[in-house]
């Protein structure tokens, strides 16, 4: 595993203690925390349409609560549907 990896790890380790609701990641640390590249993350996840915006442009942060409140919202709307076939 590479540094890089490793710190980003660590970052979201550190960050699990502060409640999700005032959890703001980087992308990085956003990717770490999904389990995913920092490229799938902004090619796959920040671009859709509903996605949680960043707090801001130049380095944006993403809220925690936010983004997980997004993808249980999508993850019910899966299980709608199969429910409603």
């Amino acid at each position: 595993m590479n540094t890089a990896k490793l710190d980003e790890l660590i970052a979201a380790t550190r960050s699990a203690a502060i409640p999700a609701n005032m959890r703001w990641l980087s992308a990085d640390s956003m990717a770490a925390l999904l389990d995913m590249s920092p490229r799938q993350f902004a090619e796959r996840l920040a671009c859709k349409p509903g996605f949680p915006r960043p707090a801001r442009e130049g380095h944006p942060r993403w809220n925690v609560a936010e983004v997980h409140e997004w993808m249980k919202s999508r993850r019910d709307e899966r299980m709608n549907k199969r429910k409603a076939a």
